[in-house]
């Protein structure tokens, strides 16, 4: 039986007798008794309920360090091969069985911002006040298109994309 179905049979009007007015005073005691042992198990299982997640939260923040340290040691390693082939001049490597590549391969160019000061107000958007914010989208469209935009130039840097 249920919090809900305990509570009900709970209620004083069960117990009393249509007919003659009288309360079954013992079935009603026994109802009360069996309502708060129901209540007392809801309550043991919230507080395990609250152990469950505290022990998640803790597992949560020692795999998001876990994960970051990973990532770290990750990219780290990506950028050592990638400074190892560029310096020997390999373009691409590939496993014996074909199981896997590395290739060097170009980025897509990005903006790269020298000095915020010299950036012109046309290469800006305009969110709510107070700060202007640098458009590198309106910057690279204009550097592409052929202009100077003091402050910024284009630059595409090399990576090593593993399938």
């Amino acid at each position: 039986m249920n919090l809900y179905q305990t509570t009900q049979l709970a209620q004083l009007q069960n117990y009393i007798d249509e007919e003659t007015g009288e309360i079954d005073i013992d079935s009603f005691n026994r109802s009360q008794i069996a309502l708060a042992d129901k209540q007392l198990a809801v309550v043991a299982y919230l507080k395990n309920e609250d152990a469950n997640i505290k022990l998640l939260d803790g597992a949560i923040t020692e795999l998001t360090a876990r994960k970051k340290a990973m990532q770290s040691r990750h990219d780290s390693l990506k950028d050592y091969l990638l400074v190892n082939m560029q310096a020997n001049g390999i373009t691409e490597i590939s496993a014996p069985n074909f199981t896997f590549t590395a290739k060097l391969q170009h980025n897509p160019v990005s903006v790269i911002i020298d000095d915020e000061s010299l950036i012109e107000d046309c290469y800006k958007t305009m969110p709510p006040p107070p700060v202007a914010q640098i458009s590198k989208t309106l910057i690279k469209e204009a550097i592409q298109g052929g202009d100077v935009v003091n402050g910024a130039h284009l630059e595409s840097k090399m990576r090593v994309v593993i399938k």
